[in-house]
């Protein structure tokens, strides 16, 4: 699987997932609806990977400690560190949503369809551009 789609002037979404298999999933449902990928690990990888700035980024909310204080933790660094870019956090626990919306990001949660994550990425996007 390549990191980036086949078309160079797709918009480019950057998703910082240290899961493989989680990574690769979402690289090739994106890449059905025309976007290409860039991947970080870490948090703290991701201002390496903001030039050029992609039109948005997805985040494993497990990157933070599964308790309370670790959602808020990574919920806070990642408010300082994305630098203004639409995010959408995927989590496997429920009841995120209504946090990560409280931070100005968006919010699916796993099991999630193509159409859902679709629309969620449209959102923040929708939102970034208001604000920006």
């Amino acid at each position: 699987m390549s990191e980036l789609s086949l078309l160079p002037d797709s918009p480019e979404i950057l998703l910082v997932i240290a899961d493989d298999e989680l990574r690769g999933a979402l690289a090739d449902l994106l890449r059905v609806d025309g976007f290409a990928t860039r991947h970080a690990r870490a948090v703290d990888d991701v201002p390496a990977r903001l030039s050029p700035r992609p039109v948005a980024m997805i985040v494993d909310a497990s990157l933070g400690r599964s308790d309370e204080a670790g959602v808020h933790g990574l919920l806070d660094r990642l408010a300082r560190a994305r630098h203004g870019v639409p995010t959408v956090l995927v989590s496997a626990k429920p009841g995120l949503a209504a946090k990560a919306r409280a931070y100005g990001f968006g919010c699916v949660e796993i099991p999630f369809g193509r159409y859902a994550l679709k629309s969620e990425i449209a959102r923040v996007r929708k939102v970034g551009a208001r604000r920006g």
